[in-house]
């Protein structure tokens, strides 16, 4: 449980970190998908074997990058601050918190701010102050059903299997 306001805000950066890549994914997925979707169809019309692996490794390559570049992104603590002042409601006491905290002419009131920081973080639940986002569905059910129309056009017999196994058997 977090004691001052850096380790809260040190345990919201974690979370606020993997909830901000969730949230970019479940944003994009669907262009992936789709275009993953796109390909498999295309995989039946033209008879090339790379397309249907391109179509599988496509759309994960693009969602685990999403993931991975929005994860390594640097978040500034003023807008940690900020989040979990709002969903503590705390009334911007950690960001005042961090906008006096090192100043070399410390005004009379910090005292009263930095006093104000620790018992927020002392009595604060780290889940709480970085709660999950809401995620947007359409998006994410018009990926679900991508990723499921995508596997079962992959599995399902291609067209275009018997069109190349004669040109094999022609080479």
């Amino acid at each position: 449980r977090p004691v001052t306001p850096e380790q809260l805000l040190a345990s919201v950066r974690r979370r606020v970190r993997g909830w901000r890549s969730v949230r970019v994914v479940a944003h994009w997925a669907w262009a992936a998908a789709l275009a993953g979707l796109a390909l498999v169809l295309l995989a039946r019309v033209v008879p090339s074997p790379l397309l249907e692996p391109v179509a599988v490794a496509l759309p994960v390559v693009a969602v685990l990058a999403m993931a991975a570049w929005t994860a390594t992104r640097a978040l500034p603590d003023l807008a940690l601050a900020r989040v979990a002042d709002q969903a503590l409601d705390s009334c911007d006491a950690l960001s005042a918190y961090l906008e006096f905290r090192g100043r070399e002419h410390r005004p009379p009131f910090v005292e009263r701010i930095t006093a104000r920081a620790e018992v927020v973080a002392r009595e604060a639940d780290p889940v709480a102050a970085a709660p999950r986002p809401r995620l947007p569905r359409m998006r994410v059910a018009i990926a679900a059903g991508a990723v499921l129309a995508t596997v079962a056009l992959v599995w399902a017999v291609n067209p275009q299997d018997e069109a190349r196994a004669r040109e094999q058997a022609a080479l």
